[in-house]
């Protein structure tokens, strides 16, 4: 391809965003520019359109509050400004209140370029951090129930895949 895309995370934040490099010309367009996270950048597969995640921390949640970006054509975007295709889960009709739009689930294009399917889940407290455990004093039990749907073997395994499941939506994009 002759296009490149990456996004910026630096210390000083008002410097992130979603920048595309055009090879040929020797460019480097910002498609979007905010003092925010942006994440999952993910191009379609015939190399014209992005999708990415840009989303800020939320005081005492686990899930970050993002909205998803699509760029349909990144071409235009970078020469005409364009603005992209915004799912803001704050201002989406029929969005489920307290849902977010998950950075624990990729971002992937239909085969026809019309839709971006992405993770959703609810937006829960963020874990309280405890006082890190000492091995040599403290005690550590597992307690497994024969009521148990998996045994504790399989539970500690999928334990990490139970926090991060999303269930899988479609964004329309020509229709926002």
């Amino acid at each position: 391809g002759d296009l490149l895309a990456y996004t910026v995370d630096a210390v000083a934040k008002d410097s992130n965003g979603l920048f595309v490099l055009d090879l040929a010309a020797n460019r480097i367009a910002p498609l979007d520019n905010d003092a925010k996270f942006y994440n999952r950048l993910t191009w379609n597969d015939g190399g014209t359109a992005i999708a990415v995640m840009k989303g800020a921390d939320v005081d005492k949640m686990r899930e970050k509050n993002n909205v998803l970006l699509v760029f349909g054509d990144v071409k235009a975007a970078m020469t005409d400004g364009i603005a992209p295709a915004v799912l803001d889960p704050a201002k989406a009709e029929g969005f489920p209140k307290e849902w977010v739009v998950s950075d624990r689930a990729t971002l992937d294009f239909s085969d026809d370029g019309q839709r971006v399917f992405f993770g959703m889940k609810m937006q829960v407290p963020a874990p309280v951090v405890a006082n890190r455990r000492n091995p040599d004093t403290d005690v550590d039990v597992d307690i497994w129930s024969s009521f148990d749907e998996r045994i504790q073997s399989q539970q500690m395994i999928r334990a990490d895949q139970d926090r991060n499941f999303t269930f899988r939506e479609a964004f329309d994009v020509r229709a926002k």
